[in-house]
């Protein structure tokens, strides 16, 4: 669906799109788990935000990181636990 690349040179796949669609997810996500537990959590709305963005953006630096670490040794995944994983 993307269309503008995120970083071409280690993980060509990925883009900006797709990046921000991530932080998008994780934010809808926290809010909708911070509303269903408001009582238990007290958590101001704030510091959700804040999380779930933060959160979002060391998940897709630590994937390009990894991804960055196979391109680099040359081999396609990092184990073959789960057949069909790309991981």
């Amino acid at each position: 669906m993307g269309k503008r690349k995120l970083c071409l040179t280690i993980s060509p796949n990925k883009t900006w799109e797709g990046s921000l669609g991530g932080i998008t997810g994780s934010l809808i996500g926290c809010l909708i788990f911070a509303y269903l537990f408001k009582e238990k959590l007290q958590i101001n709305i704030f510091y959700i935000i804040a999380l779930s963005i933060t959160g979002s953006l060391v998940v897709q630096i630590g994937d390009l990181f990894a991804s960055l670490i196979k391109r680099n040794c040359n081999t396609k995944d990092f184990s073959k636990i789960i057949p069909g994983h790309g991981g």
